[in-house]
């Protein structure tokens, strides 16, 4: 009987340790599996997203032109060069004459907007007539880049009596607060 009750007092012991220790391990094994199928998971859709992206980027090779269109209209960054011959051969196209173009210095560093957009804001000053000024608009709102005009001012210039003779269009000093974006 003695040995009978040992048993039974072995037999609960092993089993309580048992319990005690292996059903923490198993429950641990168990939570890494789970986690370990999230993690491929996680893994599968990345490298699924990342092939989408490459076969995005090897189709947007096919489309060379439109591609530089967007470049031209958005560029990776602001470089005021480009932006002062546009500006220039705008200005000349539409029967202005370019005074001043400077870089308003609030933004020299760009303005972040989302998804990693800047905006830089530049100040123009052009001298023309009045229609002309209405064709230099109309080419900077037709142009690729993104422009937008936040100001207009205007000076009318003194008109020489010779000019009044001729009744030539009196000239105006147009001044223009320009936003431009880049990425």
């Amino acid at each position: 009987m003695n040995k009978f009750i040992l048993t039974i007092v072995f037999v609960v012991l092993f089993v309580t340790l048992g319990w005690l220790l292996v059903i923490p391990k198993f429950r641990d094994y168990n939570t890494n599996k789970v986690t370990g199928l999230e993690t491929q998971k996680e893994i599968a859709d990345s490298e699924q997203h990342f092939t989408k992206l490459s076969n995005m980027g090897r189709e947007l090779q096919n489309y060379p032109n439109e591609v530089s269109l967007i470049d031209s209209a958005l560029p990776s960054e602001f470089s005021q060069p480009p932006l002062y011959n546009f500006l220039e051969m705008s200005a000349s196209q539409s029967g202005m004459a370019l005074k001043e173009v400077s870089l308003i210095e609030d933004s020299v560093s760009g303005e972040k907007l989302t998804v990693g957009m800047k905006d830089n804001s530049v100040n123009v000053s052009v001298t023309g007539p009045y229609g002309s000024f209405k064709n230099f608009l109309k080419v900077i709102e037709s142009s690729a880049r993104i422009i937008n005009i936040d100001n207009i001012s205007l000076k009318q210039e003194q008109q020489t009596a010779e000019q009044k003779k001729k009744n030539e269009n009196p000239l105006f000093t147009f001044s223009l607060d320009l936003k431009i974006y880049s990425y």
